[in-house]
C-alpha cells in the first residue's frame, strides 16, 4: 500500500488515542474498545414500550437528498461554516457551536488532493486491488426471517448473540417527534459518543428536531439485553440544514449526526474505531442494522465489496443489502477482531445500488472534537 506523504490531521486528541494499523498504514482512526463491564446499566423499557418500539416506522432520507445521491452529482465546494454544530438538548434546548479549529485547512488540504491529477489524486486506489479485511463472523452464521430481494439475493444474516462486543456496540435508536416515534440505527464509538445519519436527528422536510432519542444496544426482537439509555443531546452539521449549503441536494455530504449521553454508555458497550483514509483502498464492508423489512427487528449483518469504482471523495456505494431503518448504520472495515474502523455512514439507497457517507478528514475532525468535549 501507499503512503501518503506527512498526512498529519494535526489535531488535539486529549483523552482519545490515535494510532494506525499496518494494513492501513496511511490511515489515522481512534481505537475501538470491548466492553469494561463498569459501565451503567440501562432501564428496562416496560412491555408499552417494546410494542411501540416494534411498531415505529423507520427514519429515511429526504427523496431530495436521495435523488441527488442516485445522479452521482458532483458536491459544491465544501464551507467550513458548514461544520458548525447544531442540535437539541433532552430539556429542549437549542445548540449551536462553530466548527472545531482546523476546519478550514482540513477543507483547503482536501481541495487540494482533488485538484491533482487523476493518476494520482487516489494513490493506492490505482489499478487492480485485493480487497481489504473481510466478513465479520456472526456465531453460527444462521439466517432467520422472510427473505425478500434487496439488491439480488438477500444476504444478510441475522445476529445471536447480539449482547456480545462487537455488536453490543450497535443498537436502535428510538426517536420521538410530534407525529409519533421513529427508528435508526446507531453505534457506539467512544465512552459517551453514538454516530448515526442527521435525518435521524433532524426531519429535513419539516425542520423538526426529534423531541427525545433514546439508544437500546444489542436490541433482540422484543429483548433489550442491556437496558435502554437517554440521550443527553444530539447535534449534526450546521451544512445538512442550511439551505445555502442545500443547494442541489448537497447536504447530503453532512448527513453524520452525533448523539450525547451523560452516562458512559460505552462501559457497558464497547465501542468501535472510527478512522479516515484520503487514499481508502478497496475494502470488505460490513454493515450491522436493524432493517425494518425483517420481521421481529432483530439485529443483521450484511457484509459485501467496496471496489475501486465504488469509493468517491465523499461517498462510499455498495451492493450489501440494507432497508429503512438500517439508516445511521456503520460501514466498517473488518481487519480481525481487534480491528474494525468505521470509514462511512449509511444514509439511503437506491434500487440498483446503496450509499455511505464517507468520513473524511474533516468529518474526522468533527467526530474528535465532539469527542474530546465528553472527555
Amino acid at each position: 500500500m501507499k503512503r501518503l506523504a506527512a498526512l498529519c490531521l494535526c489535531i488535539p486528541l486529549a483523552l482519545t488515542a490515535v494510532t494506525t494499523t499496518s494494513s492501513a498504514d496511511d490511515m489515522v482512526k481512534l481505537r475501538g474498545k470491548p466492553p469494561t463491564g463498569s459501565g451503567p446499566a440501562g432501564k428496562a423499557p416496560d412491555a408499552d414500550r417494546v410494542s411501540r418500539l416494534l411498531a415505529a416506522p423507520f427514519r429515511s432520507a429526504p427523496d431530495s437528498v436521495t435523488n441527488d445521491r442516485a445522479s452521482r452529482s458532483g458536491p459544491r465546494k465544501l464551507r467550513a461554516a458548514d461544520f458548525g454544530f447544531i442540535g437539541r438538548s433532552a430539556d429542549g434546548k437549542d445548540i449551536s457551536a462553530p466548527p472545531p479549529e482546523g476546519t478550514d485547512r482540513l477543507i483547503a488540504e482536501d481541495a487540494e488532493r482533488q485538484n491533482q491529477p487523476s493518476g494520482k489524486k487516489m494513490g493506492n486506489r490505482a489499478g487492480s486491488h485485493t480487497l481489504e479485511g473481510g466478513v465479520e463472523p456472526v456465531g453460527d452464521e444462521q439466517k432467520g426471517g422472510k427473505d425478500r430481494k434487496v439488491i439480488g439475493a438477500d444476504d444478510r444474516i441475522m445476529i445471536e448473540p447480539t449482547s456480545q462486543y462487537p455488536f453490543s456496540s450497535v443498537g436502535y435508536l428510538e426517536l420521538k417527534y410530534s407525529s409519533g416515534y421513529s427508528r435508526c440505527t446507531g453505534t457506539v464509538i467512544s465512552r459517551n459518543i453514538v454516530i448515526t445519519a442527521a435525518h435521524c436527528l433532524f426531519d429535513l422536510e419539516t425542520g423538526e428536531w426529534a423531541q427525545s432519542v433514546a439508544f437500546l444496544p444489542g436490541m433482540n426482537g422484543k429483548s433489550a439485553p442491556l437496558g435502554m439509555f437517554e440521550a443527553e443531546n444530539w447535534v449534526i452539521q450546521k451544512g445538512y440544514v442550511d439551505s445555502g449549503a442545500a443547494i442541489g441536494g448537497d447536504q447530503h455530504i453532512h448527513d453524520i449526526g452525533i448523539v450525547e449521553f451523560n452516562t458512559d454508555v460505552g462501559n457497558t458497550t464497547g465501542w468501535l474505531a472510527v478512522g479516515t483514509n484520503p487514499s481508502l483502498p478497496p475494502f470488505v464492508a460490513n454493515i450491522v442494522q436493524y432493517p425494518a423489512d425483517k420481521e421481529g427487528y432483530f439485529m443483521w449483518r450484511s457484509a459485501c465489496p467496496v471496489n475501486a469504482e465504488n469509493i468517491t471523495d465523499y461517498f462510499l456505494t455498495y451492493e450489501c443489502d440494507t432497508y429503512g431503518g438500517s439508516s445511521g448504520s456503520s460501514v466498517y472495515d473488518y481487519i480481525d477482531k481487534d480491528n474494525r474502523i468505521i470509514y462511512a455512514i449509511h444514509t439511503t439507497g437506491t434500487p440498483s445500488m446503496n450509499i455511505g457517507v464517507r468520513i473524511t478528514d474533516v468529518h474526522f475532525n468533527w467526530i474528535v472534537s465532539k469527542i474530546n468535549a465528553k472527555q
